[in-house]
């Protein structure tokens, strides 16, 4: 893979300290022995050095990880701006994703990476683009493309200098592909090298003359090559860990005679049977077979070792680097996951930051020239932190700020403005408090237990309403509990918001006891979980027998009074319920009455094609998630009129049946242009972001 390269270091030079440290009787520190290395970075063929970095990266998942890792996890969740309006951010945003800017991002951090070095280099939309020259993003010139180049491109052709100046030792322009390119066109990933290419007084012929840093790959070479040698090794001793030993007696007497070699040749091919790997033919006083295997002892701990120096060495933690936690340590690895994500945000503000806020100028001053120059001095820039807590802790953490603040308000130390305000500025919840959600009532004198804590449930649900979590459960969790349910995440928490609400209406006598209402309504719901919903639909039914038939002027008008249901997430006015006439008259001023085979209104807060809502048949079967959208048409021209969606039917014989006999003149089946089935999904969809102005069958 590698040329090996042989160096020989001397202890010359230290004579004078040869008793004490780093003399010529301390061998620890420097021995006449050669050294051999197979790492490039000794090499002074750039074109090998980079050519191996590159074949160690695509052949060994260690340095895939050392170089992807970092970048990744920096880049994991996309950064945000802020304090600037949001406008703006949203349309650099989108500008930034149009650009690709993302995917180049992560390619030239990998290169700086891998190589040592890269260039982002910035496309201008110019009629003639001159790379060469100084860019001022405040010339508000457009970005058309970013390209990431990397090292093996670019050779550095000036640089600053002048030792008085802020820009000592930068580089001034670039030579790529042989293109002169100043460096402010692009964005500069140089490795960090940390002495000056040229201070032949620190650095060898080894160093970087385009003024770019080592590889990262290079100072872990050796280890990486220890790493997935140690493996192969343990991968031969797998394969050779069984001897087979055949012992026979009179082994030399035995090879004297024909007789004697022919049995000695039986014994062998009986070895080689035993073993797959190798086996051995011994004198012994009797032919004795067996089978011996090898101990592997320390392998794995040693391969191991190997992987935790490597992940040191590269500053990515065990945990991270193996996806788990290696096994024979006892740390659970979180600490230093923590650490870990502590320094990719300092890689994030201190390397990936600057070149971000170049970008946002050059676009700013491009997209908002007039307001950019007095925004950007207020921008700021947020990466989403990688380490969260998980819910469980964000619910303690949050209770114990709670409690602290109401312990402050019991004791009269605060008042409830104070309690507040506190409450609300630690962001403990998921919604503002009031003045009337912090008074103490206690309704019901229930204590509770939760997680071997005392609370006081009344005290709790009027505190905490609506859902917010208090020692680590909700406080619609308190109050299952607190009515009987073993396990409140059992609970259909839907059916019982809404069998909750029935019942508070209807259970007056019960003084508002809200643990006595949730009793009730979870006997309910044992006995059968879609009681309220049935309910619902017996009370929906006799509502509508008892609307009074609206006249031909009302409907005409529509100012006549519907009920309103809702189903499957879609709201319905309905204007006829099932069974009752519905009158008019055609064309031709031929008035015709027919008789409503189901309930019949239109969908709330849509336009159809005629300009109204779209009209809508409810049938028998609401729990039907089928949708069967019918493209009328006028009868005789065959002209596209408007939808008639029929929900609540099982089939498209039924629907067909249902539309058919609405109509009292026998030219239902006429009418159909087509009609359509859909999955209400897809039918939400449709109302949305549809055509609902052509016919259905040809969206």
């Amino acid at each position: 893979m590698s040329k090996r390269i042989r160096i020989r270091v001397n202890n010359a030079g230290f004579t004078d300290l040869a008793g004490g440290p780093l003399g010529t009787g301390d061998r620890g520190a420097y021995s006449s022995l050669p050294v051999y290395t197979g790492n490039p970075y000794e090499s002074n063929d750039y074109v090998f050095r980079w050519r191996q970095y590159v074949h160690l990266y695509e052949t060994s998942w260690e340095a895939r990880k050392i170089i992807r890792i970092i970048p990744e996890d920096a880049l994991r969740k996309k950064w945000v701006a802020e304090d600037i309006p949001e406008q703006m951010a949203k349309r650099i945003d989108s500008r930034l994703d149009q650009l690709q800017f993302l995917s180049v991002l992560k390619r030239s951090l990998m290169l700086e990476r891998l190589l040592g070095g890269c260039l982002t280099f910035l496309g201008l939309d110019a009629q003639k683009d001159e790379p060469e020259k100084v860019f001022h993003p405040r010339d508000g010139q457009a970005l058309r493309f970013l390209n990431a180049v990397p090292i093996s491109r670019i050779a550095r052709i000036r640089w600053c200098n002048d030792p008085l100046s802020e820009h000592y030792m930068r580089p001034e322009s670039f030579l790529v592909n042989s293109n002169v390119v100043h460096v402010s066109r692009c964005l500069v990933w140089d490795g960090e090298p940390l002495f000056d290419p040229y201070d032949f007084a620190l650095n060898n012929f080894r160093s970087n003359l385009a003024g770019f840093g080592p590889s990262k790959l290079a100072p872990v070479w050796d280890d990486i090559v220890k790493a997935v040698g140690t493996r192969q090794a343990a991968y031969q001793l797998i394969q050779m860990n069984n001897a087979v030993i055949a012992a026979i007696e009179g082994l030399i007497d035995l090879q004297g005679t024909t007789s004697g070699q022919a049995a000695i040749e039986k014994v062998k091919e009986i070895s080689n049977q035993l073993s797959l790997y190798r086996a051995a033919v011994i004198d012994g006083r009797s032919v004795d077979i067996k089978q011996h295997s090898a101990s592997f002892g320390s392998v794995p701990e040693l391969i191991l070792t190997f992987i935790q120096i490597l992940s040191a060495a590269s500053d990515i933690p065990a945990t991270r680097f193996l996806g788990q936690a290696p096994g024979g340590l006892n740390a659970t690895g979180e600490s230093d996951l923590e650490n870990y994500y502590n320094v990719i945000d300092s890689y994030q503000q201190q390397r990936i930051e600057p070149n971000l806020r170049r970008v946002y100028d050059v676009l700013g001053y491009n997209m908002f020239p007039s307001q950019w120059p007095k925004e950007r001095e207020n921008l700021v820039f947020k990466f989403p932190p990688l380490w969260n807590q998980s819910d469980l802790e964000e619910s303690q953490t949050a209770t114990a700020r709670i409690d602290n603040v109401m312990k402050l308000l019991s004791e009269g130390l605060i008042g409830e403005d104070k309690a507040i305000e506190e409450i609300n500025a630690k962001g403990c919840l998921s919604v503002t408090l009031d003045e009337t959600d912090i008074s103490i009532v206690d309704r019901t004198g229930l204590v509770g237990q939760t997680d071997n804590n005392q609370v006081n449930v009344g005290q709790e649900i009027q505190k905490l309403r609506n859902g917010i979590r208090v020692n680590n459960m909700d406080a619609l969790g308190l109050l299952l509990r607190a009515a009987g349910a073993s396990n409140p995440d059992d609970i259909d928490r839907q059916a019982f918001e809404k069998g909750f609400a029935v019942e508070m209406e209807h259970l007056g006598t019960l003084g508002g006891d809200r643990v006595k209402v949730a009793k009730v309504v979870l006997d309910h719901l044992r006995e059968r979980q879609d009681y309220y919903d049935r309910l619902e639909r017996v009370e929906n039914s006799i509502y509508l027998d008892r609307l009074p038939q609206p006249t031909e002027g009302q409907q005409h008008a529509g100012n006549y009074k519907k009920h309103h249901l809702k189903l499957h997430g879609l709201d319905f006015s309905i204007e006829n319920p099932q069974g009752s006439e519905r009158q008019g008259k055609d064309s031709a001023g031929k008035s015709w009455t027919s008789i409503l085979p189901a309930h019949y209104g239109y969908v709330r807060r849509t336009e159809g094609a005629d300009g109204d809502h779209v009209d809508a048949y409810i049938g028998p079967h609401e729990e039907s998630e089928l949708v069967f959208v019918v493209d009328q048409q006028d009868p005789q021209s065959k002209k596209f009129d408007e939808h008639k969606v029929i929900f609540g039917c099982l089939s498209m014989l039924q629907a067909k049946e249902l539309y058919v006999s609405a109509f009292s003149d026998g030219q239902g089946e006429a009418r159909i242009g087509g009609i359509t089935p859909a999955h209400i999904q897809e039918f939400r969809g449709w109302l949305t972001g549809g055509n609902t102005h052509a016919p259905y069958g040809k969206k």
